[in-house]
């Protein structure tokens, strides 16, 4: 990726190419972002978002991103605290280390996106969908994952203390990711999906598992006593050691 920060282009030449009105109003919300971020010349557009791509945002602060595409961008250490990215498509872009707690990722689209090591507290993937995305060694405490799907992604090692599961997780890694709960409440993992995910060496301790589906998951040398009750449901667990004995609570079958 070049190190020169792209030449900004009239921006509002480009968004009235395809933006509807209301559209621009809310565009011009942000122009100071998009002028303090750079455009290429010529950006493309897919008739709904503008397109960013190739870009060094290194180190970039205070911005919101919404109605977006990024395509192969470095946001690594950004500074973007309670920043917007409400349906924003990001697509091969770097966020190593950011600075994104509280964030909204509302409606937003990941595609093959690295977040390792970034400071995402509470931040909210209401309706997002992520996939083959790495959330690896991530502060993800108290953040909110709801209503729609994350597909093969890497939570390794990442913080998700009191965070809300009720996403469809398919294909997850999860080793020795820390799920612990300050306190056990309903809907901290009520409405999760969770198949063929790897939760060896995760800690699960005190946190509600009620209303939660785990199918074909792997649980080796899990950690931490969570809350279950008869709506647990586990299907086709895969243990290699003795089964946990919180599981013999949970409606599982097919041990």
């Amino acid at each position: 990726m070049s190190e020169e920060r792209p030449i900004f282009s009239e921006w509002r030449e480009t968004l009235a190419q395809v933006m509807t009105p209301e559209r621009m109003a809310e565009h011009r919300k942000y122009r100071k972002t998009y002028r303090r971020l750079g455009l290429h010349e010529g950006t493309a557009t897919d008739g709904q978002r503008l397109w960013l791509s190739d870009l060094d945002l290194r180190g970039a602060r205070d911005s919101d991103l919404v109605h977006v595409a990024i395509s192969n961008c470095d946001l690594s250490h950004c500074y973007f605290p309670h920043g917007e990215f409400k349906d924003t498509l990001l697509i091969d872009s770097r966020f190593f280390e950011a600075e994104l707690s509280s964030a909204d990722f509302g409606e937003a689209e990941l595609r093959r996106c690295l977040f390792r090591g970034a400071h995402m507290q509470m931040v909210d993937f209401h309706e997002a969908l992520v996939g083959d995305s790495s959330f690896e060694n991530a502060d993800l405490q108290r953040s909110r994952w709801r209503e729609w799907r994350v597909t093969a992604s890497r939570f390794m090692g990442s913080l998700l203390i009191d965070a809300v599961l009720a996403s469809a997780f398919d294909y997850c890694n999860f080793r020795r990711a820390d799920l612990r709960c300050t306190v056990a409440e309903s809907g901290q993992t009520e409405g999760g999906r969770f198949s063929s995910c790897d939760f060896t060496g995760a800690n699960f301790d005190n946190r509600s598992l009620a209303g939660a589906t785990f199918s074909s998951c792997v649980f080796d040398d899990v950690i931490g006593t969570p809350v279950v009750d008869n709506t647990t449901l586990i299907i086709d667990p895969i243990v290699g050691g003795p089964k946990p004995g919180w599981m013999s609570l949970a409606r599982a079958r097919e041990w």
